[in-house]
Parts: structure tokens; sequence; C-alpha cells
């Protein structure tokens, strides 16, 4: 029977860190998607606006120009803090991408260790096997080959 891994327990807890590391990696990507669906409104709101301006430039409706110009201002305001936020969320994924593959490479490691201290002990049990074989040939071969003495 082979013996249980001796480090099981801290393969558990890296396996763990790494599936929150993986959460976490997932938590920013659906933050970045939240902040593109945000942009991509942010351009169709500016398409709008500028149809609108269109229109309103041909009736010379100047209240209505004055507010869109203040409306822009807004958009554009928006848009710059999406983009920033936008840039700040995808250095937090590159970050969680390294803390995932440092994870992985934890977890890695230590199943590399476990597959090599498998393999060293399926090699001694296979060693001690052919030294009891080899005991067991060595002994059936004396007796095999020794003279049978009647017991007077």
């Amino acid at each position: 029977m082979a013996k249980p891994f001796r480090l099981q327990t801290v393969v558990r807890l890296r396996e763990a860190r790494r599936d929150a590391a993986r959460a976490q990696l997932a938590d920013a990507i659906r933050a970045a998607e939240v902040l593109g669906s945000r942009q991509q409104e942010l351009r169709q709101r500016f398409v709008e606006l500028n149809e609108q301006r269109r229109v309103a430039s041909e009736t010379a409706d100047t209240a209505w120009l004055l507010n869109a110009g203040r409306y822009e201002l807004v958009l554009r305001s928006d848009q710059q803090t999406l983009r920033d936020n936008r840039e700040a969320v995808e250095r937090e994924i590159e970050r969680r991408r390294s803390a995932v593959a440092a994870a992985e490479q934890e977890v890695r490691a230590l199943e590399q260790l476990r597959e090599r201290s498998e393999l060293a002990e399926r090699r001694e049990k296979q060693r001690r096997e052919a030294k009891r074989l080899d005991e067991f040939a060595s002994v059936r071969a004396f007796h095999d080959h020794t003279p049978s003495t009647p017991l007077t």
C-alpha cells in the first residue's frame, strides 16, 4: 500500500489559493466587461447627441445647442473616467493573471514532487521485491544442489 503524500495538506492549500486567484481574475475580467459595455453605451450617446445636434442646427435652437454642449462636456468627463477605470482594471487583470500563474506553478511543483516521491517509492518496492525473490531463489538453489543425507 502506498504511503500518503506527506505534503498533501500543502497541496490542498496551494490549490485553494490557486482557485481563489482564478476567482479574483474572473471578477476583474467581469469588471472590465462591464466597463466595456458602459463605454459602448457612452459611444452610442455621442452618436445620438451628434444626430440631435444636426437636427437642432437646422432649426437654430440656440438654447438646446447650449444644453447639448453642456451634456457633451458631461459625456466627455464620463468617458475619461471610464477610460481611467478601464486602465486601472486592465492593470489589475494583469496583476491577477500573474498571481494565477504563480499559484499554478506552485501547484505544479508540488505535483511533480508527488510524482517523484511515488516513483521513488515504486522503485524501492521493486528493489525490495527483487531482493526477496533473489534470496528465495538462492535458498531454493542451495537446497536443490545440496545432497540429501539420510539421518542416522
